[in-house]
């Protein structure tokens, strides 16, 4: 067991702990588990970095296509969406107008609180004795996040505020739309401030394995290793109002549901 109290200057008294737990019925083998409650305070450049300008284009969600779009798909969040959308003033049938990119800032924020995980892992580590230097390892693990500390795209910014039960939200505070009916690019994206921002929750799954595989032949020494994950979910909960509003990402850009790297050394 370990505990933990930590002061920050930040966002004031923490208490992290953890409960580990090993048991090998036999030599070559040996089971492990672990639960425990971690947490890390926002970082410097999280809270504090200055504003950079940045151009955006994330794709319209009250565009008729992408509502179309959920709507094909079963999407639970498309009722949300249309009302949004209309209270917002986007009429049916709109169609994004936008030609290009448009600025904006992104930056830290000062009123990030820290986020808190649980973690709970359980696995083996085989070591044969019948086979020496060869050890393989295998873990199951499920970590959820509350608060988690995050920077979210354009993309996700303007998807979550147009799909939340609750319109406005603080999504929808840090994009503004052209109002001037004058103008070819009416109701169009026309500036973003994005900030880090802690999210509701975030949650994750997954299995990690390695083989490894150290010998000698003669006067050269080998080794041969592999190391594997899969990952089951990776789900982003952004409402605090909905607790069932949910952001899947697995399989989005850098979010595989599997990699793995293979070694050998001589």
């Amino acid at each position: 067991g370990a505990a933990r109290y930590g002061d920050y200057s930040t966002v004031g008294g923490v208490f992290t702990w953890a409960v580990n737990g090993f048991w090998s019925p036999v030599e070559d083998v040996r089971f492990r588990g672990t639960f425990s409650r971690a947490v890390r305070a926002p970082n410097i450049a999280e809270l504090f970095a200055p504003p950079q300008g940045q151009g955006f284009r994330p794709f319209d969600p009250c565009d008729q296509t992408e509502i179309d779009a959920l709507v094909d798909a079963g999407d639970p969040n498309v009722q949300n969406r249309i009302a949004n959308c209309a209270a917002d003033g986007i009429p049916v049938g709109f169609s994004d107008p936008l030609s290009a990119r448009f600025t904006g800032t992104i930056s830290g924020n000062p009123d990030l609180r820290e986020e808190t995980a649980d973690t709970f892992t359980v696995g083996m580590a085989l070591q044969p004795t019948f086979i020496p230097g060869l050890n393989i390892s295998v873990d199951y693990y499920e970590i959820t996040i509350d608060d988690a500390i995050s920077t979210i795209d354009d993309q996700d910014v303007v998807d979550n505020c147009y799909d939340s039960a609750t319109f406005p939200n603080d999504f929808c505070d840090a994009f503004t739309r052209n109002r001037d009916p004058s103008s070819a690019q009416f109701l169009g994206f026309n500036s973003f401030t994005l900030t880090t921002i802690n999210f509701v929750s975030i949650e994750t799954a997954g299995i990690d394995a390695s083989v490894n595989y150290g010998f000698n032949i003669v006067e050269h020494s080998f080794n041969l290793g592999a190391n594997g994950s899969w990952v089951d979910k990776i789900d982003f909960f952004f409402d605090p109002t909905d607790p069932t509003a949910v952001d899947p990402e697995l399989g989005e850009l850098s979010r595989p549901e599997g990699y793995g790297t293979a070694t050998a050394t001589w």
